[in-house]
């Protein structure tokens, strides 16, 4: 059977320092039948004589800058695959990740495919997700990245609309309120760089619930039986309460032991103050002055036989 035509549009926007990475990893692919789309959106450092060294293997587009929605946007009506993968400039994909997030789309029939994460960069960790449920989605307790795999014909009228935060959220909540098939693929990983002061890391967490409310509260308008905006902001604070329950367990339990270690210590103060009287007492008894006056001479004696 021939190989079903995948489409990975890699976006760039300043991001000289690592899209070659982006692009050999796409490049570099185990699963053959493969079209790379990179799509410079007005980078003002060396992005785009970097991106050109590879304009014989890739389709390549560079113009003025006109922000991530619309490049999404853009790459998504250029797409000729089956299945469509985003690459964000700063990550990569591992060699067999294409492979492999097909083989789960065609054995689950599945219309997005999303992997777990290895974030590298200025933060280090895996996060394992779980198989998807609507709910979790909308609590975020799911991250659908942008590099999740899309089968192309489930998209059909849906586009990147958020301008201002959560533009992948927003469009893959779109798609599985439509009723479209997701699923984990649990072996898969996206590498996933974390860096300091980019739009994502330099917002505060409950700055950005407004946007969130507001686009479930866009979504809640189409989909009333599904949709509850408040869900979002009372699981955090679930999260949030939880949170501070187990810090305050590790605070209880850690003053408890500082305070048997404290009743330790005094004890042992009190053990040494004990022993340092006792000492005391010994060397000032009239036993013990006798004794030494009696091994005095003898002392002198042995010394004087050596």
């Amino acid at each position: 059977m021939s190989q079903p035509l995948v489409t990975i549009a890699i976006t760039c926007y300043n991001y000289a320092e690592y899209v070659a990475q982006a692009i050999e990893s796409a490049l570099d692919q185990s699963y053959d039948h493969l079209e790379v789309i990179v799509i410079d959106d007005g980078s003002t450092d060396n992005s785009v004589a970097i991106i050109s060294r590879y304009a014989t293997k890739i389709k390549m587009i560079s113009r003025k800058n006109k922000g991530i929605v619309y490049t999404r946007n853009e790459a998504l009506k250029l797409a000729k695959g089956d299945f469509f993968f985003f690459l964000d400039a700063d990550d990569f994909f591992d060699k067999d990740y294409v492979k492999q997030m097909v083989g789960v789309a065609q054995k689950n029939d599945a219309d997005v495919v999303y992997p777990n994460w290895h974030v590298f960069g200025d933060a280090k960790y895996s996060k394992k997700y779980p198989e998807f449920d609507l709910q979790l989605l909308i609590e975020q307790q799911i991250h659908c990245t942008s590099e999740s795999l899309i089968r192309l014909d489930a998209i059909k009228g849906h586009r990147f609309e958020s301008e201002e935060v959560a533009e992948d959220w927003d469009f893959f909540l779109g798609l599985a309120l439509a009723g479209k098939k997701f699923k984990l693929a649990n072996e898969c990983y996206i590498n996933y760089r974390v860096r300091r002061n980019t739009r994502g890391t330099s917002r505060l967490y409950w700055d950005d619930m407004r946007v969130f409310i507001s686009i479930l509260s866009k979504w809640e308008k189409k989909y009333p039986t599904l949709v509850n905006p408040v869900d979002l902001p009372i699981s955090v604070g679930k999260k949030r309460d939880e949170f501070i329950d187990e810090q305050a367990k590790i605070i209880t339990h850690s003053s408890e032991k500082i305070k048997e270690l404290e009743s330790q210590a005094t004890q042992q103060v009190q053990n040494i103050d004990t022993l340092t009287k006792e000492l005391h007492d010994i060397r000032v008894s009239h036993a013990y002055r006798l004794g030494r006056l009696m091994i005095s001479p003898l002392s002198r004696v042995k010394n004087h036989n050596k």
